[in-house]
């Protein structure tokens, strides 16, 4: 895939790898190509295709990027995955500003932190729901992860293209910077006493900042996140012990989309 592959195994070439990114699907990359069409480094798709990829083709041989018509095994082999929808692009990675000075913007007014969720089906998940209803950028903590992996930019149908994503390492110090820009904590546990819809009303909702806490499967948020946070449950019938990840970030943030 990565033709360009500088030789060694020296720290630059370690940072090349880490400035390009794969993403594949359809809605994926067509969200990817009209929010940051620079970032384009190369494509490849299916024959069948290409009366759909005019514009991105002619937008290619304006600026001289390769593409390639190939077939569907070899995208398969290319993507490693059978999930590629027929095409799959190859682009510079987006480095965002940095995460204080986006949510120091007076708009900012939600946050979704992820604690441990390494799952890509998830991760899209729930960043096609975060784009949905709004959120102003996604923290990804206590992850080996550095970057977003192609099925979790498929999974979320363009979603990661509306707002910065961030892999933090020092949780708590993280933590403590956070709460000095004023947001509430609230982490979702589906054995909390209280509610989603009564501890979101506990603040004025329309000046208030959330922040947004979802823990892995089976684990939950961690024990030194749990004693900085306000926890609230999504209530049921108690059938099953709980939703899972992607679709408790959905409820919780429809309920706070819908008390604006």
């Amino acid at each position: 895939m990565r033709t360009n592959r500088p030789k060694g195994n020296n720290k630059s070439s370690e940072n090349f790898f880490e400035a390009e990114e794969i993403i594949y699907g359809w809605n994926a990359c067509e969200a990817f190509f009209r929010k940051r069409p620079d970032s384009l480094i190369k494509f490849y798709t299916l024959k069948e295709h290409t009366d759909a990829l005019k514009s991105v083709m002619y937008f290619c041989s304006q600026k001289k990027l390769g593409y390639r018509i190939v077939e569907a095994n070899d995208l398969t082999k290319i993507a490693k995955s059978e999930h590629h929808e027929g095409i799959i692009m190859v682009a510079k990675r987006t480095f965002f500003p940095a995460w204080k000075n986006v949510l120091s913007n007076s708009s900012a007014q939600c946050i979704l932190c992820v604690d441990g969720v390494t799952n890509p089906h998830n991760l899209g998940a729930m960043a096609r729901s975060g784009a949905h209803f709004g959120i102003n950028a996604c923290f990804i903590l206590n992850s080996e992860m550095k970057n977003l992996t192609p099925a979790a930019y498929r999974v979320a149908q363009g979603g990661w293209e509306y707002f910065p994503h961030y892999f933090m390492n020092d949780t708590m110090t993280f933590i403590k910077e956070l709460k000095q820009l004023g947001f509430v904590f609230i982490g979702l546990d589906s054995h909390a006493k209280k509610n989603l819809k009564e501890v979101i009303e506990q603040y004025p909702i329309k000046k208030t900042k959330y922040a947004f806490f979802m823990g892995a499967e089976n684990v939950g948020l961690s024990k030194e996140l749990r004693n900085e946070l306000v926890m609230a449950s999504i209530p049921g019938t108690g059938v099953l012990d709980s939703l899972n990840v992607s679709q408790a970030t959905a409820i919780t943030l429809a309920v706070w989309r819908m008390g604006l």
